[in-house]
């Protein structure tokens, strides 16, 4: 049996310890059962379809066994998947990026973590006197992982109000569950804070912080909507080419999923509570939103990708072509009309 614990939310790139083209040896591929998807995640991350795919029974209804296999970094699954111990995982956009520049053989399917309700938002203290993001000059915030969704949001915003994230702010990583503590504690000066977290800060520090902005602010401004791929799930060629038709069924019981929360979101959150072992979830406004399509937001997708260019995290532009496949969770929305 698997036990589950909480854990951080990883947003970080890792250095990935991937050798050049690497995929699953033959021995593994033919070992490996039809049927089955092995797949990497947390379940105390905010992939709520996925989790409930599982804990609720769609993906075994269209056919298809989940043997999950928990994981506290997504890079790591990202490395799993390109060595064939893994046939699907979660990450963030940078860490794909990263492994498909490197050669590895893996693309993003669906997104499993869209925008949460309320978005993740970078806090300060209320008493900081730090009113806006031009107040930050001089001052130390905190990141969830280098080349992250967090990173990556702070550095747009901080250019966009003339800061250099390199030169006028000391950034620093602190792992995700620890930020509001290095919040509180005055260890940082701002500090990104998850649905989850802000409901903790309500209760253990009433008062205490407010948002400076959030991503909701950063992608209104930077693409004029509230797309955000917060986690996407990935899929090895390996597997595709092995087992197409198990991965098609695995999307259809991935869009059921979707449809299912649509259809009564307080039973999820009640029901994503109870998968997850976290009674803080049942006080969240709402799960995390999902496009209906399960599709990877490819505006946002290729923002995340022009931003770890322009701050130094990819080392040539991302041709999203190389690591996106959304043609296996459209046979799968067909064959469920």
């Amino acid at each position: 049996m698997i036990i589950l614990h909480r854990a951080m939310v990883p947003r970080a790139i890792v250095p990935l310890l991937i050798a050049l083209g690497v995929v699953a040896s033959p021995i593994t591929a033919n070992a490996q059962e039809r049927g089955q998807v092995r797949l990497g995640h947390n379940r105390a991350w905010h992939n709520t379809a996925l989790i409930l795919g599982i804990s609720q029974g769609h993906f075994q209804r269209a056919g298809v066994s989940v043997v999950e296999k928990v994981f506290n970094n997504p890079a790591d699954i990202v490395q799993a998947i390109a060595t064939g111990d893994l046939d699907a995982g979660v990450s963030t956009s940078g860490v794909l990026f990263t492994a498909v520049q490197r050669g590895v053989k893996v693309k993003a399917v669906a997104v499993v973590q869209a925008g949460q309700k309320p978005p993740v938002a970078f806090m300060v203290r209320a008493d900081s006197r730090i009113n806006s993001v031009a107040d930050l000059r001089g001052k130390s915030v905190a990141i969830a992982g280098f080349g992250g969704t967090t990173d990556l949001m702070l550095r747009y915003w901080l250019t966009r109000a003339g800061l250099d994230p390199k030169v006028d702010v000391k950034v620093s990583f602190v792992p995700f569950h620890l930020t509001l503590p290095s919040l509180i504690n005055r260890q940082i000066d701002a500090a990104p804070i998850d649905a989850m977290l802000e409901v903790k800060a309500r209760q253990q520090y009433p008062g205490q912080i407010k948002t400076l902005f959030n991503y909701s602010d950063v992608t209104n401004a930077a693409l004029g909507n509230n797309h955000v791929n917060g986690l996407i799930l990935n899929f090895g060629d390996a597997f595709v080419e092995r087992d197409r038709e198990t991965a098609v069924r695995f999307l259809e019981g991935y869009l059921r999923s979707i449809k299912a929360i649509d259809a009564d979101p307080k039973k999820a959150l009640n029901d994503w509570a109870v998968a997850s072992s976290e009674n803080t979830i049942r006080m969240l406004e709402a799960t995390p939103t999902l496009p209906s399509d399960g599709k990877v937001f490819l505006d946002a997708f290729q923002f995340e990708a022009d931003m770890s260019l322009k701050f130094g995290y990819l080392k040539q532009p991302m041709d999203l072509r190389l690591a996106t496949d959304h043609s296996l969770i459209d046979e799968a929305a067909r064959r469920l009309k």
